[in-house]
């Protein structure tokens, strides 16, 4: 196992885009705010650091294994808020009566914003333009990352059915079929589950 203890997480551009898009992402799900952005971005840094003593990388690429320490520390942290708020908050329906944002009176339900709305039905919002352009970088940086093999099946499946790679490649679709199970698996293991065809 190599030393660890020199990899610095903080100066990989990878880790950082994948720790504060994994923040922005349980800011917009929870009832965290762009105020504790910050806090929440160290937090992760301390626990991915920490997490590095466990890693070796005889067993797998350093970038799926922080992204999975990263997950699950925001999973813990969602987890343990939520709990703390069973404990210290009642329900509240949202028929009840409360001032708006013009000082009238309006039921709970017509004063919620977009987000609390989503977060309370469990929805999702397109991404902005910002967010677009940060995700295709990170996702850029990722695919490069992957074997050759791989990074060439991801780019012939954006025009070719695998069928008819089988037949250029001269390889199985048994294999290849495989092969896109692991690039499945792998996407997960980054985050980036939700932009997998199906």
């Amino acid at each position: 196992m190599s030393d660890n203890h020199s990899i610095n997480l903080a100066d990989d551009n990878f880790v950082r885009s994948v720790i504060n898009r994994q923040v922005g992402k349980l800011i917009a799900k929870s009832d965290f705010t762009q105020q504790d952005r910050s806090d929440l971005v160290q937090e992760v840094f301390v626990r991915a650091t920490k997490s590095l003593r466990l890693y070796d990388p005889s067993v797998g690429h350093l970038y799926p294994y922080v992204c999975t320490v990263v997950q699950r520390h925001l999973a813990n942290v969602i987890r343990d808020r939520s709990v703390v708020k069973r404990k210290t908050t009642g329900r509240v329906s949202l028929s009840k009566t409360v001032r708006g944002d013009d000082g009238g009176q309006v039921e709970m339900s017509q004063a919620l914003h977009d987000q609390d709305q989503d977060r309370r039905l469990g929805r999702e919002r397109r991404l902005g333009e910002q967010e677009l352009n940060e995700l295709r970088m990170d996702l850029a940086a990722f695919m490069s990352k992957l074997p050759d093999k791989f990074q060439d099946l991801l780019r012939r499946r954006q025009t070719q059915s695998i069928t008819e790679i089988s037949r250029d490649l001269g390889i199985p679709r048994t294999t290849l079929h495989d092969w896109m199970l692991q690039i499945r698996k792998l996407f997960e293991e980054a985050g980036f589950e939700r932009y997998l065809e199906t």
